[in-house]
């Protein structure tokens, strides 16, 4: 009776042993593993690029090609001038070159002027005031060019903004004179150079503006004087301004003074300003190099 017994509870057992181990199985069907994977691929770039430059191959070929097998031989070669990346100056020279009178300021062709027989020829330029203030006469027939320099008898220049009255004699040989032309001319700007000296005048009401400031016009006519003045910045540059006022002449004076500084890499103190009170009427402004 006590067999019967055992044996029965280990049937029991183990039929509830295989139902566990069963439901077990089960569920380890819907586990699901995982892993990692060790390569891991990347889109960045290395901290050290190296940047292949070709001036150190360049320059050893140059410099094996630039060595003469014979050096007792008298050979021309011409040798490659590297250029540096980036020049010393960054002052260049301003397109602006049309703003600004320079010499000739009047001249007269003359067409078939040998044909005509004349015993002298004379021109004169008188200024506002009726004055001669040039006179260019010579004997003989006309010249195929007749020209003037803007320069009257004494030397001085003419006046920027006023008029002045040119006027072509001929005297034939009978001493009739006969007037051939008559011309005006006005200019608002005018550059004398001579030997080592620059000088450059400019009508003050075409540069500025009431406040007072430079206008556009005027800017343009600068950056053409700084053309003028950069191969004599090594000289005294002056900057003088003459009108009505003197301390709105002043006031002028050093805003130009200003202007060209910047632009020829100078200090303000390098360049003189000055502003004066006009005392025959004749408004400008002088910018010289001396």
């Amino acid at each position: 009776m006590m067999n019967s017994r055992i044996w029965l509870l280990g049937l029991l057992f183990s039929g509830s042993g295989l139902e566990a181990a069963q439901d077990q199985a089960a569920s380890l069907k819907n586990i699901v593993i995982e892993g990692e994977s060790r390569i891991r691929m990347r889109g960045d770039k290395p901290v050290d690029i190296p940047n292949p430059s070709p001036r150190e191959a360049i320059e050893k070929d140059l410099a094996q090609r630039m060595t003469l097998i014979s050096p007792g031989e008298k050979l021309l070669a011409n040798v490659p001038v590297l250029l540096p990346a980036r020049l010393a100056s960054d002052v260049v020279l301003s397109p602006w070159h049309q703003k600004l009178w320079t010499p000739p300021v009047l001249s007269l062709e003359v067409r078939n002027a040998a044909l005509v027989p004349i015993k002298r020829w004379s021109l004169v330029i008188t200024d506002d005031h009726g004055q001669v203030f040039r006179r260019i006469q010579e004997k003989g027939s006309l010249p195929p060019r007749i020209e003037w320099d803007g320069l009257g008898d004494s030397g001085e220049p003419m006046r920027v903004g006023h008029s002045y009255a040119c006027t072509l004699s001929v005297l034939d040989k009978s001493d009739v004179p006969t007037h051939l032309a008559n011309r005006e001319v006005r200019v608002a700007s005018y550059v004398h150079a001579q030997d080592n000296r620059v000088s450059v005048l400019l009508e003050t009401r075409q540069i500025f503006v009431p406040g007072p400031a430079l206008s556009a016009e005027g800017q343009q006519r600068l950056r053409e004087t700084r053309d003028w003045l950069r191969p004599h910045h090594h000289r005294t540059i002056r900057v003088e301004v003459y009108g009505h006022d003197m301390d709105l002449a002043q006031r002028q004076a050093e805003q130009v003074r200003k202007y060209l500084a910047n632009g020829l890499h100078l200090r303000e103190n390098d360049i003189k300003a000055r502003g004066h009170a006009a005392k025959d009427s004749y408004h400008r402004t002088e910018i010289s190099a001396r």
